[in-house]
């Protein structure tokens, strides 16, 4: 947090003499170039383009930039380290590169102007908290053989015009709270063959436009008040009876949905 909230900082410069850093056009990088540590966030450019020999985007190197709208990404990228683009309020696009492998933590937690993210393929790992209130995401495209295995909790909360979602088939956990609050989202479709085996606890709490769900047929658990306030749900199942693990609150009992079965 060593430049956390200068929002006059326009430039930062190294010696040329330090072993250790490096400033190019005012921004701070590691002395090889290989990581983007801090980027001046008082500058008044509405775009930036990240170097080609970048291949980290430090921990929150563009936290609270106010002003970029477009970042162009090269493909050498293959991590964006935790809150990087936090609270970037006016960044309304982002192109990830073909060999990203990790999206940390809160990495564009409260983005509220992004409106559409692509995840390529190659991302194992996407963190908690990574898109959570990105109150203008419409649109999320996880890219065809997605290696994604882990959707991890509150990864989407608050994504208030998010209205449909289809989850990769090689997801096997979807973490607590995932969709908390998405009160536009409509269907969520899980890609056919499906080897989801966890819901975590409040992952669709309060998704009061949730229409139904179809629930594959491998998933053993289901945690507490996870359909809590889904007050138009009907929700279906590929197994041939509704799963002995389910925790007993705010699932199907007590919650003000219907129960059926896929023929």
């Amino acid at each position: 947090n060593a430049f956390d909230k200068l929002e006059k900082l326009t430039s930062i410069n190294v010696d040329a003499n330090n072993q250790h850093y490096k400033s190019i056009n005012g921004n701070l990088y590691s002395k090889d170039g290989t990581k983007l540590i801090k980027y001046a966030i008082g500058k008044m450019d509405t775009s930036f383009v990240i170097p080609n020999s970048v291949t980290i985007i430090g921990e929150r190197a563009f936290e609270g930039c106010k002003m970029l709208e477009n970042i162009e990404i090269p493909n050498s990228v293959i991590s964006i380290e935790k809150a990087s683009f936090l609270e970037c309020e006016n960044l309304k696009n982002i192109e990830f590169p073909s060999n990203l492998s990790s999206i940390g933590d809160e990495s564009f937690g409260d983005c509220t102007s992004l409106t559409s993210i692509t995840i390529p393929s190659s991302v194992t790992n996407i963190g908690k908290l990574a898109f959570v209130g990105c109150m203008s995401l419409v649109n999320v495209i996880f890219e065809e053989n997605s290696k994604l295995t882990n959707i991890q909790k509150h990864t989407f909360a608050y994504c208030d015009n998010l209205t449909k979602i289809e989850i990769p088939r090689g997801v096997k956990i979807i973490g607590e709270g995932v969709f908390k609050s998405c009160s536009s989202l409509k269907k969520v479709i899980f890609e056919e063959g499906s080897n989801l085996t966890n819901i975590g606890i409040y992952i669709f709490e309060f998704c009061e436009s949730l229409e139904n769900i179809t629930i594959p047929a491998g998933v053993t658990y289901i945690g507490n008040y996870s359909f809590k306030g889904c007050t138009a749900l009907t929700i279906y199942c590929e197994a041939k009876e509704k799963p002995t693990s389910w925790e007993p609150q705010w699932n199907i009992d007590n919650c003000p949905v219907v129960w059926g079965y896929i023929k």
